[in-house]
């Protein structure tokens, strides 16, 4: 009997242990109540790095919770250090902001946990970040992974696979692991001297790309271009209209004074025309902006060598005015899922003119004449655009979509910042042309405007200097290449077919916005831009010639799924509907832009649930501690079952 007794208790103990541990481990959806489901799922990626001259595998463990709360915890065996450590946790965060971006999921609903087991001595550095962002993606999408596929690269804003270190080594420790396909960054294959046999390698330019090798999933759509894009066309009315205001500037130009130069400039203006009657108004109107900059470039130069700097006080003060009033009222606009990117856009141009004025002042001191007149007709030009923009931005506010809260700004600012952190940490091992203080100082700005709640500043300031140094790395690798590639045909094969895989990556993405009913402005424009700078790429008769315009024209390329990525974030977390009739609203609402002078604030818009149910939100830690307390008062439940057992056996 009191065996029995003993054996049932031990039983009970164990079988309900079982249940708690499969339920938190084994299955993948444990109900805490009515209202909470908790998801858990994992996926083991075999991640590739270098140790010394060999290359090795790490075992990377992905752990998908939710609800969760839109961080990524990282525990590596031995721990990372330094930069190269720091690198390697935030770019894991980067890694599941793009992985939710593609698979249409909002960040904050979901907790990864990382974990990394090695054979080296330091676990660093961002170049699993690609495979990474590939691993969440198939998480958060119930995906499967191709076993017999790896891949190295690391992951940078919008997706795009960035380069690494010690490739070859990373290929040979693939091939001795038994992989049939490594994938590896385009900027680093185009270097290879030699491909090895008995692997495949595969470049890519996109994780998007990756993905499709490792899940089968196609999430790039070939067949879309601008012109397809039908509900864009009121983009091109927009741009038809700041097309227009910068005809007029050139209009009231007095060319004459150009004098030897006069030729120049209207072959530029000839140029924008050809671009505008092909219905590429952003290019044209981005040409005659290069115009006005090229006029008064000359102006101010004959006069600051006949008159002096005196001359041209009262200009660089009037200039420094406006930017003063651009910013005063960007600041007053609340932000709504239609206008976030283009206010985004006009604080990087703020900026912009900002720097202008600042290397003008600069240049006078120095007595570098010729410099100080190109940076002020650069200030001038870009001050008088601003107010182009406020016109644009507040003409779409007053049409009603959810505006954007300020916790996903926040979320969003600090997401970015981290980008620029990741990126900038990576600089001097990619180019080592920026000194490690003025690297600093960039990060220290932004960190600064995030502390102090100006997460819109923050955000836009990350996206200035994100683009800076994305365009120093494109045009870096792929200029540093021309004479190391040991086939220039196979180069410019691999970088126009990445051009090409960028731009309908971009594409997909802003087609998807469009179904919804939103658009980005900026990756719209960007995009028409960067077909510019292909063309020319394409058409040119010199190498250097056409590398430049490949690497400008994969930089807007970039912009664009950035500023895609931005409008569909905000419309995830606002849970923003698919607006039926928003193009015609705007299609409406900008033809006014010339015909009355629009005031005032957006709209604040606040969009509640219908049918609206209580959901309790349990944190993820405070789960597992209730579990840990469950497991613990199981055990003691059984202890006291066994000791019960065992007296009334003493007592029989």
């Amino acid at each position: 009997m009191e065996r029995k007794s003993i054996c049932l208790a031990v039983l009970s103990a164990v079988v309900l242990t079982l249940i708690l541990l499969s339920c938190t481990v084994y299955s993948t959806h444990l109900t805490l109540t009515n209202a909470t489901v908790v998801y858990v799922k994992s996926v083991t990626i075999h991640a590739l790095a270098v140790s010394g001259q060999s290359g090795e595998v790490l075992n990377i463990t992905l752990i998908m919770l939710h609800p969760g709360d839109g961080n990524v915890y990282v525990a590596t065996m031995p721990l990372p250090t330094g930069t190269s450590g720091e690198m390697f946790m935030t770019s894991a965060q980067l890694a599941y902001y793009i992985a939710a971006m593609l698979a249409h999921k909002v960040p904050q609903d979901y907790t990864v946990l990382v974990k990394v087991q090695g054979n080296i001595l330091e676990i660093g550095g961002p170049s699993a970040s690609a495979y990474m962002t590939a691993a969440m993606y198939a998480l958060l999408t119930n995906s499967t992974l191709n076993n017999t596929v790896t891949m190295t690269g690391m992951i940078l804003p919008g997706g795009i696979v960035g380069p690494v270190g010690g490739v070859p080594y990373k290929i040979e420790a693939a091939k001795e692991e038994g992989y049939k396909v490594v994938l590896v960054p385009a900027l680093n294959y185009i270097s290879l001297e030699t491909i090895p046999s008995g692997i495949k390698v595969i470049p890519i330019i996109d994780v998007r790309q990756a993905i499709f090798y490792l899940t089968g999933k196609k999430l790039v759509l070939y067949n879309v271009t601008l012109e397809t894009l039908s509900k864009m066309a009121v983009v091109q009315k927009l741009l038809i209209l700041l097309w227009d205001l910068m005809k007029s500037r050139i209009n009231k130009l007095n060319v004459s004074t150009l004098g030897p130069y006069k030729g120049n400039f209207i072959s530029m203006v000839e140029h924008a025309e050809k671009e505008a009657h092909e219905g590429n108004y952003y290019t044209a109107a981005s040409i005659l902006y290069k115009a006005l900059i090229f006029y008064y470039n000359i102006t101010y130069r004959d006069i600051l060598f006949t008159k002096g700097a005196y001359a041209l006080e009262s200009i660089a003060n009037s200039i420094a005015k406006e930017i003063t009033e651009a910013e005063e009222i960007a600041s007053k606009i609340k932000p709504n899922v239609l206008t976030i990117d283009l206010l985004v856009g006009l604080y990087c141009r703020i900026k912009d003119a900002k720097y202008f004025l600042s290397q003008y002042r600069n240049a006078l001191n120095h007595g570098a004449l010729s410099l100080a007149a190109e940076y002020l007709a650069l200030a001038k030009v870009r001050t008088e655009t601003l107010f182009d923009w406020i016109r644009a931005i507040k003409t779409l506010s007053s049409i009603r979509v959810p505006t954007v809260p300020e916790t996903s700004l926040k979320f969003l600012a600090r997401t970015y910042a981290q980008f620029l952190k990741t990126l900038i940490g990576y600089m001097p091992i990619l180019r080592g042309t920026e000194t490690s203080q003025t690297l600093a100082m960039k990060i220290l700005q932004v960190e600064q405007l995030y502390r102090s709640g100006k997460y819109l500043k923050a955000l836009s300031l990350s996206f200035y200097y994100i683009f800076d140094v994305t365009n120093m790395i494109m045009q870096g690798y792929i200029i540093q290449f021309t004479a190391t590639a040991s086939s220039k045909e196979r180069m410019l094969n691999v970088l126009i077919d990445s051009a090409v895989e960028l731009r309908q990556a971009a594409l997909t993405e802003l087609y998807r916005l469009a179904e919804k009913g939103y658009v980005s402005m900026f990756a719209y424009m960007y995009i028409q831009y960067g077909n510019y700078y292909l063309k020319k790429a394409i058409n040119s008769q010199s190498l250097t010639s056409t590398l430049n315009n490949l690497a400008a024209a994969m930089t807007y390329y970039t912009l664009a799924l950035l500023h895609d990525d931005l409008v569909e974030y905000f419309t995830l977390t606002t849970h923003a509907p698919p607006i039926k009739g928003v193009m015609q609203k705007i299609n409406r609402t900008i033809t006014t832009i010339h015909k009355e002078n629009i005031t005032g604030i957006p709209y604040s818009y606040n969009k509640t649930s219908i049918n609206s149910t209580l959901t309790v939100s349990i944190n993820p830690s405070y789960m597992l501690v209730g579990i840990a307390v469950m497991l613990a008062a199981v055990i003691a439940y059984s202890a006291f079952l066994l000791t019960s057992s065992l007296m009334q056996g003493e007592k029989s």
